[in-house]
């Protein structure tokens, strides 16, 4: 063997190796790529991403909790920035930040599990193929993809390109048959507008009708339902006197029990006056007023309707819910 094979012999297997060490580094950098991930907050051991559109009105109950650090921020150009909480609310903050044209807004960020958000997006062409399974689908198909729950019980969004994402909708509901509803939903002309079921409707019919005209990288909140199929909101109020129990959500709703002897739920929409909160029946029967004072309620008798029937237990005037 002269001196150029014996070389050759050491060479060959050198190139093999670099190879395949540039082809894994390629796989690597494509699965980074298209699992590309939301910007982060890092908060006391929590991550949080920001999946809801913007507001220019904080929502009711939320205080200042501080400014965000450098680390906090963690290279979102946020530092300095405040961030409100709510202790009713414990899967999500509002950050006061400036948006598009030096616009200052509140933007609500979640909390997420990252290990789940870092797993490999879903595509259309693995929802078409999903699909294919009809009813026997269900939620553990879906569990090495990419996804995040927004706060609700039971619903994951998996996050599919520009244009797309699905949404699961009853994950976990097993004690509720029939409860589980899976999602496509398309954005046309920069506006969610429509979805179907991937177990009874067909995919690709429906993807070759959409209007993809949006710039956007990603899904936001809040989108509009159809029919009310897909529901979701964020508990920012739970109050309770004795036996009775307030609760109010960041979607304008909110209820009430104030017997543990009666089936009657208050349930109607609330609105905020200057430092009173206003809760109206949509049966018409009912009228529950509060001053707001800090993150609790006090009891106005006099602007309420209650019902001389609801005894039990008795609310009086100026009563402080915790």
């Amino acid at each position: 063997m002269n001196k150029f094979q014996r070389k050759s012999k050491y060479i060959l297997p050198a190139f093999v190796l670099l190879s395949s060490v540039c082809i894994l580094i390629f796989v690597f950098a494509k699965r980074e790529e298209r699992t590309q991930m939301r910007p982060m907050l890092l908060i006391e051991d929590a991550t949080y991403i920001d999946p809801y559109l913007p507001l220019s009105k904080l929502p009711f109950n939320y205080y200042l909790a501080g400014k965000l650090s450098e680390e906090q921020a963690n290279g979102t150009g946020l530092t300095g920035c405040e961030y409100y909480v709510n202790k009713f609310d414990k899967n999500g903050m509002y950050v006061y930040q400036k948006e598009e044209q030096d616009l200052w807004v509140y933007k609500r960020w979640i909390k997420v599990d990252e290990k789940k958000l870092a797993q490999r997006r879903l595509t259309l062409e693995d929802v078409i193929q999903l699909a294919k399974k009809g009813d026997a689908l269900s939620e553990k198909d879906f569990e090495h993809y990419s996804y995040f729950e927004p706060g609700s019980r039971g619903m994951r969004v998996y996050e599919i390109d520009k244009n797309f994402s699905l949404w699961i909708v009853g994950a976990d509901w097993r004690s509720e048959p029939g409860a589980l509803r899976i999602y496509l939903r398309g954005r046309g002309e920069g506006e969610w507008k429509d979805l179907i079921d991937i177990r009874t409707e067909n995919v690709e019919e429906f993807l070759s009708r959409e209007s993809l005209q949006s710039e956007k990288e990603f899904a936001f909140f809040p989108y509009p339902d159809r029919e009310g199929e897909i529901y979701n909101c964020t508990n920012i109020g739970d109050y309770w006197y004795k036996s009775a129990n307030f609760s109010f959500r960041d979607d304008g709703t909110g209820g009430f029990y104030l017997s543990p002897i009666s089936s009657y739920m208050g349930i109607g929409t609330y609105e905020i006056v200057g430092d009173h909160l206003n809760l109206r029946t949509n049966d018409g029967w009912y009228a529950v007023c509060f001053d707001i004072v800090g993150d609790t309620l006090v009891f106005d008798k006099e602007a309420s309707n209650i019902g001389a029937k609801w005894e039990f237990p008795m609310l009086e005037n100026g009563v402080a819910l915790e």
